[in-house]
């Protein structure tokens, strides 16, 4: 699936709000996903500052991409389906690993 939205905020702003709930843990990089209460914390595969962020939550690999359109930014949005290892490129470097999503806060 891939949806495109043109947003009237430069891509600094629209980076700041999507990477808010975004942590580094023992398990590495997470985005927390579904709302804090309740959420998911998805493993970050790419990261590329104000442009690209990534990341794996069970077998969907959700990506969001930033592109400048003067004062704004077109933002794309992608879920694809993933295969039990991830095969990711983060600035030249393969990110290979079990694609999990995991329950936070959860007994």
């Amino acid at each position: 699936m891939r949806t495109e939205r043109l947003v009237p905020c430069p891509p600094k702003d629209v980076w700041a709000t999507l990477i808010q709930h975004a942590a580094l843990t023992t398990r590495g990089a997470v985005l927390m996903l579904g709302g804090c209460d309740a959420g998911f914390a998805a493993d970050i595969t790419v990261y590329q500052s104000h442009k690209v962020l990534e990341c794996v939550c069970g077998e969907d690999a959700l990506r969001w991409e930033l592109h400048a359109r003067g004062k704004m930014t077109l933002v794309v949005f992608r879920v694809s389906r993933m295969h039990k290892s991830v095969h990711a490129s983060a600035d030249g470097m393969d990110v290979r690993g079990n694609a999990s999503c995991r329950g936070v806060g959860k007994a």
